[in-house]
């Protein structure tokens, strides 16, 4: 009975650290500000990151110099190198983001403020070593409205399954590229939201939903109705102030569905209060009550965003990453508030003790 007492309460402390929200924090594994690398800058040419989770790797795609996607170790951030960039070119950028499916395929986009006039371009790298293959060129909404493309993109799936959205900058469309393992094809989808609410940050939800948000609108969760031609999206929650900042952007949803990860971009040496750059972890588990803070991560540097880009990534290795423009990019890992470790180890002393007994 001793050693289960100690059991229990070793346990119940356990379970009381994992739901108390306010006693998390994200720790700084590795970081690397502007200037650490020559593909790290203070120029806005730094826009897109992904995580490979059948390499490990994180992926930067970066304008500095010209276009190249340099890949970096996850766990430490060492360089290990860059893609083959053979043929990107065209748009406005010809590389501005970057998403990895499940398979490890790459899926690289330009960047167009017009996708009827100039065609949005995406790319696809069959793995780290293999040269990019243009997969699709046009219009993403297929002539329904003149809209800038690449600010958002975020892939799931993969092979035959797998699934690519976009989000227009400035205007209410988003579109889905599906495709059937080697043919892709852009579906557009209505949205209600206003003109650029949805334009900076996208990420798919669990279903057939997508998150979306832009600087100084509210978070949304848009549900996604295929049954009728065009497809639409009607949002089904929405958050804004005081829980989500204004300057708020990017975004990635993580496995679960529970937990949301945001690019805060403010960073103004000259502002009062100075806001550091960097992530913000939210819990959005329950949906019927704003979403919970429950960690920020911090980049080191204060250069000036006032496009508001970058991006967030959960690592299936327990580390999240941010991309900040000009302010580098850093590895976070979540752990418990130094009183919430030490409630823990008290929980295990008293286990070890009872054993002892």
């Amino acid at each position: 009975m001793r050693r289960n007492l100690g059991l229990i309460l070793l346990l119940t402390l356990a379970v009381g650290a994992g739901v108390a929200q306010a006693s998390l924090t994200l720790w700084e594994v590795w970081s690397l500000a502007p200037g650490d690398r020559a593909y790290l800058t203070t120029d806005n040419t730094q826009r897109g990151m992904a995580y490979n989770p059948v390499t490990g790797h994180v992926l930067v795609a970066n304008r500095a110099g010209g276009v190249s996607v340099n890949v970096l170790d996850a766990n430490t951030g060492a360089d290990l190198g860059s893609l083959n960039v053979t043929g990107i070119a065209g748009g406005t950028f010809a590389l501005n983001l970057i998403g990895a499916g499940a398979d490890g395929a790459i899926y690289g986009c330009n960047l167009t403020l017009n996708g009827s006039t100039d065609p949005f371009k995406l790319y696809r790298w069959a793995d780290e070593s293999a040269a990019p293959v243009l997969v699709y060129q046009g219009d993403p909404v297929g002539g329904l409205g003149a809209q800038r493309w690449g600010d958002t993109l975020d892939v799931r799936g993969s092979g035959a399954n797998t699934q690519i959205v976009l989000a227009s900058r400035a205007g209410t469309l988003a579109s889905v590229i599906l495709t059937d393992g080697t043919n892709y094809q852009a579906y557009p989808v209505v949205t209600d939201a206003a003109a650029g609410d949805i334009g900076l940050g996208v990420t798919f939800g669990t279903g057939d939903d997508f998150w979306a948000k832009a600087p100084s609108r509210s978070l949304r969760d848009l549900a996604v109705d295929v049954s009728v031609m065009p497809p639409t999206a009607t949002t089904v929650h929405s958050f804004g102030l005081p829980e989500i900042p204004n300057a708020t952007s990017a975004l990635d949803l993580d496995p679960t569905g529970t937990m949301l990860l945001a690019l805060r971009y403010a960073g103004d040496a000259a502002a009062v209060p100075q806001i550091y750059p960097g992530a913000l972890l939210y819990d959005i588990s329950d949906l019927a009550n704003p979403p919970v803070l429950v960690g920020e991560g911090l980049l080191r540097t204060i250069n000036a965003n006032l496009n508001g880009t970058g991006a967030v990534q959960f690592g299936d290795n327990g580390l999240m990453y941010v991309l900040g423009t000009n302010n580098g990019i850093a590895a976070f890992a979540m752990i418990p508030e130094p009183g919430t470790l030490a409630l823990f180890a008290a929980g295990a002393a008293l286990l070890v003790w009872r054993r002892r007994r």
